[in-house]
């Protein structure tokens, strides 16, 4: 059975290629922007904090909400392992992956009692070009 992969970027096309599954399934892929962001927080703008955190950020709320409206009873949210262990310079894109963490911990929370997974997994940074 083909997943449903949600987002952009190489980890997409490759999971989109690749991954089926014997139920319904989606794989949300948080869109990090490596090439931007990078930095104090002191010197980041509005419109950098917005383009790096705040819209991706939305974008897994809106994958899992649409996930869950197709039917999924097992979604995967892939985060950078920055989340985890931070980074020099990379407190923007740390902080993104965090929150797409609990977010998955609080679908999973919600969303368990209908039989649905909800899980996060975590790929090196330098997948996501950071």
């Amino acid at each position: 059975m083909s997943v449903l992969v949600l987002g952009d970027g190489p980890i997409a096309d490759r999971l989109r290629n690749t991954v089926s599954s014997d139920v319904e399934a989606a794989v949300v892929v948080t869109e990090v922007d490596g090439g931007r962001g990078v930095g104090p927080v002191e010197d980041l703008d509005d419109a950098t904090i917005d383009a790096v955190f705040e819209q991706p950020m939305q974008k897994v709320i809106a994958g899992l909400q649409q996930a869950h409206a197709a039917g999924a009873k097992r979604i995967v949210v892939i985060v950078p392992t920055i989340g985890m262990s931070g980074g020099d310079q990379h407190a923007v894109h740390a902080a993104l992956a965090e929150a797409a963490r609990i977010t998955v911990k609080s679908a999973a929370r919600q969303w368990g009692a209908e039989g649905i997974t909800v899980n996060a997994v975590a790929l090196a940074p330098e997948r996501f070009g950071v």
